[in-house]
């Protein structure tokens, strides 16, 4: 026979087995606040690897299974300097990075990316070296980033970067 109490556990069952994907903003989601303590906890790393790809000029693109050009050793990088791209992507939660004019290879932006969503759909936020920002910097990606208005100064000339894709 069912009863009150039988109907009550199986009523917070199906809630607990179904809520978690309902309440998730985004499965990658974080705040800004987050972003911004990895890169101070992980500075020296994340300034090795910005002087490893300013060196490698000829290195216009890494990602752990593709690279531009899609011959890395004809500019000059080594098998083993790759290695050293990855374990540094490992540290720091990368998926690539890249001059962001990837026809001349110029160094005065570059782009680190992650995983991480936005807080809109079809956002991401990575991390960005920029000499002298093209467009908007503001004081929060969660609430006033756009493609208008892509960055958030961490410190000096490193910054949160938006990659809206809407």
């Amino acid at each position: 026979m069912i009863n009150n109490r039988s109907i009550s556990i199986w009523v917070a069952i199906l809630a607990f087995a179904v809520t978690p994907g309902c309440i998730s903003r985004h499965s990658t989601y974080r705040a800004d606040e987050f972003l911004i303590a990895k890169f101070q906890a992980h500075k020296s790393e994340f300034n090795t690897l910005l002087e490893m790809f300013q060196v490698d000029k000829g290195l216009i693109y890494f990602a752990y299974d593709q690279t531009i050009p899609e011959n890395p050793q004809s500019v000059g990088i080594s098998p083993d300097r790759l290695a050293q791209y990855r374990r540094l992507f490992s540290v720091l939660g990368l998926n690539g990075m890249a001059a962001e004019d990837r026809q001349t290879g110029a160094r005065d932006e570059i782009w680190f990316f992650t995983s991480i969503e936005g807080a809109r759909r079809s956002t991401f936020k990575h991390y960005a070296y920029v000499i002298k920002p093209a467009k908007g910097v503001i004081q929060d990606l969660d609430k006033d980033g756009s493609k208008a208005t892509p960055y958030r100064q961490i410190e000096n000339n490193w910054y949160l970067a938006l990659d809206d894709a809407d």
